[in-house]
Parts: structure tokens; C-alpha cells; sequence
């Protein structure tokens, strides 16, 4: 998190993302994943949680990484192909907290599987949907636009280990279902310098 805060203040006019017309500065990104990540405080994510996104190439799964990495959690980069075998194993070998899927992807609907997994799985106790929510289930774009109510300091109180995990990736799952490798917040923070001064 702090990483990425001093880019945004370096470069905080520059464009950095686009999808269809929603476009934002490294300034809005801040300002919105701010926002975002105290909102996700306040309905019970908390530090180290582990969050599994499997969400389509959208603005929304953008800015819902770097709140997460504002919190401090470690999200396991599913995709959004995946189905009850790969999710399933993701939520019980991490243990996560919770999960954040679209509504639907072409003409599968995630909600039946997630409560499946949900009732094998005790940890998992927060469910985000992109797209309409049902009954248990949280807004993702509500949860952008809504201003928080909880104060930025909380935020600033988090203190992230440099030599945590950052992110859970996945493996190339040729001989199986994927397994999660951890890669730790020091492992992105040199990845960046090392690619910025190439």
C-alpha cells in the first residue's frame, strides 16, 4: 500500500485505467480504493483475510485490488472460468473469508455454487456480488459508490508486513486444480523497481 501511495502522488493527473467510458487518474484510483477499502472494513474484511475474486476483465475488479491490498489482505487470483471445483478447493486451502463473482458469466450464475461452498466451508462468511445482490449478499458497486463512514485513519492505523502475503496465485493447474503459490508484498515491491528501472 505504501508502494502504490507514493505513485499515486508522483503521478496523479496521468490516466491509468479505462473500460468503456469510466475512466480514472492514479489521483481518482487513490481516492476511490480509499473509499472502497473502508467500506469493506465496515461490513467485517479485516487484515491477512483472504478474499477470492473471480471476476471478469472489468474497472471494478481493479479497484477492488488495491483496496484489498490497502487492507492488507491477500486475494487468490481466481478466474472468472472457474467453476465449484476450482473455488471450492481456493476457499478451503486458504481458509478465505470471502468471495466476490459476477451475477453471471454468459449464462452460468454463480450464487448456487457459492452457497454450496459456503455451507462446506465455516470461514467463508462475506459474499460480494457484481451485479444485483440477493438476499446475503453485498453490492461490489455499491460498495464503490457509497461514501464511507468509517475515517481514512483507519486506514493509516493498518500496518502491513512487508514479508506477508500480498496475493495467493495459481499455478498452472495442467495435471489438476490449480494450487496457490504466495507471493509476498517485499516480491512485488522489488518486481516493480526492478521492471521500472528496465
Amino acid at each position: 500500500a505504501q508502494e502504490f501511495d507514493a505513485g499515486y502522488k508522483r503521478v496523479a493527473d496521468r490516466r491509468v485505467l479505462i473500460d468503456g467510458d469510466r475512466q480514472f487518474t492514479y489521483a481518482e484510483l487513490d481516492r476511490v480504493t480509499s473509499n472502497l477499502a473502508l467500506n469493506l472494513l465496515e461490513i467485517g474484511i479485516k487484515p491477512l483475510d483472504r478474499i477470492v475474486p473471480t471476476l471478469p476483465n472489468v474497472h471494478e475488479f481493479v479497484l477492488l485490488y488495491f483496496a484489498l491490498q490497502k487492507i492488507g489482505c491477500i486475494p487468490i487470483a481466481a478466474l472468472v472460468t472457474h467453476r465449484y471445483a476450482e473455488i471450492s478447493q481456493f476457499v478451503n486451502l486458504s481458509g478465505a473469508t470471502t468471495c466476490v463473482y459476477p451475477e453471471t458469466s454468459g449464462d452460468f450464475s454463480f450464487s448456487p455454487i457459492i452457497d454450496r461452498i459456503e455451507a462446506e466451508n465455516p470461514t467463508l462468511k462475506i459474499r460480494i456480488v457484481l451485479g444485483n445482490p440477493k438476499a446475503g449478499e453485498h453490492s461490489l458497486r455499491a460498495l464503490i459508490d457509497k461514501p464511507a463512514t468509517l475515517p481514512a485513519s483507519r486506514l493509516a492505523d493498518i500496518k502491513i508486513d512487508p514479508t506477508d502475503p500480498c496475493i495467493f496465485q495459481l499455478s498452472g493447474g495442467t495435471t489438476g486444480i490449480p494450487k496457490l503459490i504466495p507471493r509476498t508484498n517485499n516480491d512485488y515491491a522489488y518486481n516493480s523497481k526492478v521492471a521500472a528501472s528496465v
